[in-house]
């Protein structure tokens, strides 16, 4: 991220993940709670029509758990995702 948090990210699919297809991102549940695989497990069906990128936010599963906490946060750390 632009402040130097590093993020657990994956992009679902069979390895042919064209640049071409559009991009779907999902989050997991509550911060601090869940990880990357209930949106997999969900959204891997979609990974032949979308590059569909999971990812641990953070404060959660793999990803840095350095702060700060806020919807704020959250959000750029989407748009730095895209």
């Amino acid at each position: 991220m632009d402040d130097g948090v590093k993020l657990h990210v994956k992009i679902l699919g069979d390895g042919n993940v064209s640049a071409s297809r559009p991009l779907l991102i999902s989050l997991h549940g509550a911060p601090g709670l869940s990880t990357h695989l209930e949106p997999t497990a969900s959204y891997n069906f979609l990974s032949s029509v979308y590059r569909v990128l999971v990812y641990d936010g953070r404060g959660s599963g793999a990803s840095d758990h350095v702060g700060p906490y806020s919807h704020e946060r959250w959000i750029k750390d989407i748009e730095n995702l895209r």
